[in-house]
């Protein structure tokens, strides 16, 4: 039992790691300049709305080695705590290599980042969005869903599980996630359509580097 533990903790800290590492790399390429370009066109739309009063106090990372440290280490974090889960459902479905690992990657991403993102896209700095809880509450129940109708559709294989699984994926979609009253942005459609798909992307590689490398050491360990 300790000898397992130790092998899931190990993958998942390799594994994270590795990923967290590219990720960053990817965003400080795609992602992270259009994150400043934005927070800096909001802040000056700030200043002039809100005059000489506006509160200055809060604190943000300076750009340059500042930002890019917290985005890391951030980044590194997710990676070990996302690797973890897959470690987890690898030893429990009995092992994998890398090809299995890309799978269980994927799957990932359709959990975490593409099934919610159709609903609640990823959004620059500068646009109103719908009360947080709300979006908390419907984020976590799409992930739950996704989650659920995946493990029944690839573990079960049988048509009833597969007509569940597909409609457990559809029906947070159905119902709808919560949108703002009204659209309020300050940075134009093109460049916040850019950065979603930059993330997206990001994100793509990150479950498949992660998925990969974890069913790799996994069977290596």
């Amino acid at each position: 039992m300790g000898r397992t533990f130790l092998r899931i903790i190990l993958v998942a800290a390799l594994a994270g790691l590795v990923a967290g590492a590219v990720a960053s790399a990817m965003q400080w390429g795609r992602v992270v300049p259009r994150i400043i370009e934005a927070e800096i066109f909001e802040s000056a739309t700030i200043a002039r709305d809100a005059g000489p009063e506006a509160d200055r106090e809060s604190w943000v990372p300076d750009e340059g080695f500042e930002r890019g440290f917290f985005t890391t280490i951030f980044n590194l974090l997710e990676g070990v705590g996302a690797g973890l889960l897959l470690a987890i459902g690898i030893h429990l479905t009995g092992g994998s290599d890398w090809r299995r690992g890309l799978a269980w990657g994927a799957c990932g991403f359709l959990t975490f980042t593409l099934a919610p993102s159709l609903g609640l896209p990823l959004e620059l700095p500068g646009v109103e969005l719908a009360p947080l809880a709300d979006r908390q509450i419907w984020w976590y129940a799409t992930v739950a869903a996704t989650g659920g109708g995946l493990a029944l559709i690839v573990r079960v294989r049988r048509a009833w599980a597969i007509g569940l699984g597909v409609a457990m994926i559809v029906l947070p979609h159905v119902v709808g996630a919560p949108q703002p009253e009204h659209y309020v942005g300050v940075v134009h459609d093109a460049p916040a359509l850019a950065f979603a798909a930059s993330a997206v992307a990001t994100n793509l590689v990150f479950w498949l580097v992660l998925g990969g490398v974890a069913g790799f050491l996994y069977r290596r360990l």
